[in-house]
């Protein structure tokens, strides 16, 4: 590329490149494939050459659908790290970040690594204009505020948890050369129903919301309704499930997160100070807290034909023995071997030995 192009030519550039990844292959398809691989490198190099790279590089950041939407991002001139500018906007998306990593990775039953890619000032009709033709697009209302998120899930990504939802590997080959099918999509509407709860959750001492998918269908419908010029906030996430890496980005208004960052909660940043009548108060209250107590009976694959054909009456075999004792897990975490059994007249486990739990370490 020669130095006199503009960002606004490098952005057509990598547009028509990921255009061309995501369109069905015809003939010759290895010979193509390199040749789009090599011209996304030559339009990459000018951004990666003047962005610092810091720490170890890792498996999720060499994903080309990742790099690609990255160097899209920074071809706008009015878009700009904002990691900086909003220090406590980043420590609760990387907040979030870390708990949906080890909610979603036990709703999914598969290693899911969540990390906070950055944040960047743009439009609202800028992140619009950026949104990948087959990622998973929706709006998000954003309750009580009279407000509208954007949100975007890279098609890699997003096929990927269709198929660990279908009880698959999440290893899958390239298909984002077509649209989810209606059950692919209900399943996507689930997982971000679980993300956005996890959000209201992790974010609920700052602010209370009430967030819920308006189910747009396709992306085009979502542009349509991302062509305001106001000012906004896109967070960018970063994900992993197993091989497969992909990016998920939400997009703020500039409005909601100003608010947000000037609400006073008492009690933040305060030094905290502990004695035996705190003590003895925190220890009272958790006498009257409530856990949540599982017991995995057994886990197997099915493949997503014969998920879709059950019916009533069906026997599921597992490759667990009868006789294996089954998994008590507490909060998520699996803590006990257990038996099942009965109690005067109610259903009973009986607890047989603990699991030791790896240690962890910074």
């Amino acid at each position: 590329m020669s130095e006199e192009s503009t960002p606004e030519n490098q952005a057509d550039e990598l547009r028509r490149v990921m255009d061309s990844m995501h369109r069905p292959s015809r003939a010759g398809t290895s010979d193509e494939q390199s040749t789009l691989i090599d011209e996304m490198k030559t339009v990459q190099e000018p951004q990666m050459r003047s962005r610092p790279h810091g720490g170890d590089s890792t498996a999720i950041d060499s994903s080309p659908e990742i790099a690609a939407r990255k160097a899209l991002e920074d071809t706008s001139e009015e878009a700009g790290d904002a990691s900086d500018s909003f220090p406590l906007m980043r420590s609760m998306s990387e907040s979030l970040a870390s708990r949906c990593s080890v909610s979603l990775s036990e709703v999914l039953q598969t290693n899911f690594a969540m990390r906070l890619s950055g944040l960047r000032q743009v439009t609202v009709s800028q992140f619009g204009e950026t949104l990948g033709e087959d990622s998973f697009c929706d709006i998000v209302k954003a309750g009580p505020f009279d407000t509208a998120w954007g949100l975007e899930i890279s098609a890699t990504l997003a096929y990927s948890i269709v198929d660990r939802m279908l009880g698959g590997d999440a290893i899958l080959d390239d298909q984002s050369n077509r649209s989810l099918s209606e059950i692919e999509t209900r399943l996507m509407r689930r997982f971000v129903s679980d993300f956005l709860s996890h959000l209201e959750d992790d974010w609920k001492q700052r602010v209370v919301l009430n967030l819920s998918p308006q189910c747009v269908d396709a992306t085009a419908g979502v542009r349509e309704k991302l062509t305001s010029s106001e000012d906004s906030v896109v967070i960018s996430f970063e994900i992993s499930m197993g091989e497969r890496h992909g990016l998920m980005r939400l997009c703020l208004p500039q409005q909601f997160v100003d608010h947000l960052t000037s609400i006073d909660v008492e009690g933040e940043h305060q030094p905290c100070r502990s004695n035996d009548g705190d003590s003895n108060l925190v220890a009272t209250s958790l006498e009257s807290t409530s856990v949540s107590l599982v017991v995995n009976l057994a886990s197997s694959k099915v493949k997503a034909a014969d998920l879709l054909g059950l019916n009533v009456g069906d026997v599921i075999s597992t490759e667990a023995n009868a006789s294996d004792p089954m998994e008590l897990s507490i909060e998520g975490v699996a803590k006990y071997r257990v038996r099942a059994g009965a109690f005067r007249g109610k259903k009973a486990i009986q607890i047989e030995s603990s699991i030791n739990q790896p240690k962890t370490g910074n």
